[in-house]
């Protein structure tokens, strides 16, 4: 078994950008800072809104390989929120088109420009130049805070870098990394907090390696004298109070079950330490053991069309939803959830669902009240002239009727209810119009899809990466 240090040392030789590297990645940053500030003075908008780098780059914590450019145009307090939106999107599509890029219009708290230059995304981000986090118009207003601070920090101790390097890479590794609803993990920024605050990767670990969800607070900048007043504020497995923001918890996008599974995997790897947390073993693809675990499991497949420009957290929010909503709908009749996932695609959606039963029993027992109850003369003159029914008789004490099922299977029960879940109008008109259903050796049809069918025996398999 490798001591911790000799893994750490491996990782970082594959994650730390090199000199050659580093230099292309700032040449590509200087370029696209020059195109738009040359269109910001060309268009006179320079007393209003200026050019700045935020995220993991202007931090350098960014890992080989994985880089993003995230430039922030931020503009004065006083503009109006209809003008930041049309100079920022206009800064955005000139710059990308200056580059022979083709620009994509993406939504978070305000429209911004997507691109790729180079292999690089880039993205070019509007948001108020506010002179205090306490001033903030809108949430994206908080990002060059956050970049200043973690700076700072990271100007005291720069060994850290290669420390917050480590854990995003673990992170990664273990499936946890990344604030966006499709994953629910741990974002860039609260990574870099925990690395910080703990002082080092294996520090973090031996800590988080206690936690117990709900009962987790940390304060960086002690905002807080009191973890009940915290607790009266904040509802959320974990709970980490944003340093340059008091009324923010820094990890509200971290769910239970992403934390629960770092918990674990930082146990396992302090446990027995091992290269594969983070470079889990790729599965290959095994057909016949997708085919056998189909044949013998209920599982059940959706599949249906991806709306055209739908932005990527709206699209998952919702199809959340309707995940949750299904999984109510069906206990509602009494099946048995055993997991559900969902898979994305460039064009297609699909939700997957294992349950205990496809298909319902002949008859279901319904049971009536007590027989010293006053509602059981209206129990028995409701039943006893129902020819549908088999019954009612006594069991024990308490009336009995065996009833024919409203549903035959678990199909019908999806296709009747699935059009009463409330959704966007252009996911509704996907499930209502071009949903396809299918159950158990038939789901092996789609595996023409490669990336499907690996996301799909993961799934069937459902173990730990770094366990295989």
């Amino acid at each position: 078994m490798k001591e911790i240090s000799d893994i750490k040392e491996e990782v970082l030789k594959k994650i730390l950008p090199s000199k050659e590297e580093r230099r292309n990645v700032d040449k590509i940053a200087q370029e696209v800072l020059h195109i738009i500030n040359k269109i910001i003075y060309e268009k006179k908008y320079e007393k209003i809104v200026k050019a700045e780098l935020e995220g993991s780059y202007a931090k350098d914590t960014w890992l080989s390989g994985e880089v993003d450019l995230d430039i922030f145009l931020l503009f004065d307090p006083s503009t109006k929120t209809q003008e930041l939106k049309e100079i920022g999107l206009e800064i955005g599509r000139k710059t990308s088109l200056f580059l022979n890029s083709t620009p994509i219009e993406q939504y978070a708290t305000h429209p911004y420009i997507q691109f790729f230059y180079k292999n690089v995304k880039i993205e070019i981000v509007p948001a108020y130049n506010v002179p205090s986090p306490d001033m903030i118009i809108s949430p994206v207003d908080r990002t060059p805070f956050h970049t200043r601070y973690i700076k700072e920090k990271l100007q005291e101790n720069p060994e850290l870098k290669n420390e917050i390097r480590l854990l995003k890479k673990f992170m990664k590794g273990i499936n946890v990394y990344g604030a966006e609803i499709r994953i629910g993990g741990f974002s860039g920024y609260l990574t870099e907090i925990l690395a910080i605050y703990f002082g080092s990767f294996e520090k973090l670990l031996i800590n988080s390696a206690k936690w117990i969800p709900w009962h987790i607070v940390i304060d960086p900048a002690n905002h807080y004298t009191s973890i009940r007043e915290v607790f009266k504020l904040f509802n959320s497995p974990l709970i980490i109070i944003d340093p340059v923001d008091k009324k923010r918890n820094a990890a509200a996008a971290v769910t239970l079950q992403k934390l629960s599974e770092f918990i674990v995997a930082s146990r396992a790897f302090l446990y027995s330490p091992s290269i594969k947390f983070f470079y889990p073993k790729p599965i290959s693809l095994d057909y016949n053991y997708i085919k056998n675990e189909l044949s013998r499991r209920n599982i059940l497949l959706l599949k249906t069309k991806k709306p055209e420009n739908i932005n990527e957290e709206i699209l998952w929010g919702q199809l959340k939803r309707i995940q949750k909503s299904l999984i109510r709908i069906l206990k509602s009749f009494g099946v048995n959830i055993f997991d559900s996932t969902i898979w994305v695609s460039e064009n297609s959606i699909i939700i997957l669902f294992e349950v205990e039963r496809l298909y319902f029993p002949s008859v279901i027992k319904h049971v009536g009240p007590p027989v010293y109850s006053d509602n059981i003369l209206d129990f028995l003159d409701k039943y006893n002239l129902d020819k549908t029914v088999i019954g009612p008789y006594i069991e024990n004490s308490r009336p009995i009727v065996l009833k024919k099922p409203r549903y035959v299977n678990v199909v019908k029960v999806i296709n009747d209810n699935i059009r009463k879940i409330r959704i966007t109008q252009d996911l509704s008109n996907m499930f209502s119009t071009n949903l396809e259903i299918v159950v158990k050796n038939d789901i092996f049809t789609y595996c023409k899809d490669k990336d499907f069918c690996r996301f799909l025996q993961k799934w069937l398999l459902r173990k730990f990466p770094w366990i295989i």
